[in-house]
């Protein structure tokens, strides 16, 4: 597997060119005979598989870091680990981030892992503490917000599109429905658009809401303006310098500015990155 950075920042950063037959990542300095992970993300409660996922595994001993997206499958792929205990770390706009530790033992360990979407509450909740700007949300822009969430679970991101519309349209201050909108919109393919909903959340949410930043900075990658990407995720890591995909989505900026001699310095809790390889999406 190369690393080049034409192809290394397609296929890692955006999900749209993804590797085939499966992204895998290998850590530099250790034996690709010692143990590794096959996984598989899907969606919670349809339990279909969700591609681009950036996928997170660190050692709990310190000492790697490593990321790589998921395929068209949901599937992940990563060697050369050795044996002990793993953070592993899912992180997909519009879905609850996700961690699970991983005792890792067997010379290729499968794993399955689920991801939520945001802002649906659990079924059977009965934790009834609505805040002050909740209530004042009106009922017809939580129906159509609602209603755009199930069509994202759905994977239908043009129904989605719409109900986020109408919901923006009832309560013009809805942050999370920009955010959502900004979603379907990537989901699409529409980049620009979902950079400006991106945007719109930020200022509507006076910056408190991270998700919103963090896929902002992640457009910015994908339209190559790695310059502003770069003043987007250090505003999220003045918040949570612990943010696992923060520091993923750095050290690609970085590369991107071709600041090379950086990248080993954005490792996660003092740990120090390990070269992170995945295949040329080009290839």
């Amino acid at each position: 597997m190369r690393w080049t950075k034409q192809g290394a920042l397609r296929g890692f950063l955006l999900g749209v060119l993804v590797c085939a037959p499966m992204a895998r990542a290998q850590l530099a300095g250790f034996d690709p005979q010692t143990a590794g992970i096959f996984g598989t993300v899907l969606a919670e409660g349809s339990n279909i598989p969700i591609s681009g996922v950036i996928v997170s595994v660190r050692s709990l001993a310190g000492g790697s870091f490593a990321g790589v997206l998921t395929d068209s499958s949901g599937r992940f792929e990563m060697q050369g680990l050795t044996p002990g205990n793993y953070e592993i770390v899912l992180e997909e706009a519009g879905y609850e981030p996700t961690r699970a530790n991983l005792e890792l033992s067997a010379p290729m360990q499968p794993v399955e892992l689920h991801l939520r979407v945001i802002n649906r509450p659990p079924r059977g909740s009965t934790d009834y503490t609505v805040s002050v700007r909740e209530l004042k949300i009106p009922g017809r822009a939580r129906a159509a917000f609602d209603k755009g969430l199930e069509r994202l679970e759905k994977f239908d991101a043009a129904g989605g599109r719409t109900q986020f519309a109408r919901a923006i349209a009832v309560f013009p201050e809805y942050y999370e429905a920009y955010y959502h909108l900004g979603v379907a919109e990537l989901r699409l393919r529409n980049n620009r658009k979902a950079a400006e909903a991106f945007q719109k959340a930020i200022d509507l949410s006076g910056g408190r809401y991270p998700w919103a930043q963090f896929s902002l900075g992640f457009v910015l990658c994908r339209l190559g303006d790695y310059a502003e990407a770069k003043k987007v995720i250090d505003r999220v890591l003045e918040v949570d310098d612990n943010s696992a995909i923060g520091h993923v989505m750095l050290s690609v900026v970085l590369f991107g500015l071709n600041r090379l001699d950086e990248i080993g310095l954005s490792g996660i809790g003092g740990c120090s990155w390990a070269e992170t390889r995945v295949c040329d999406a080009a290839a």
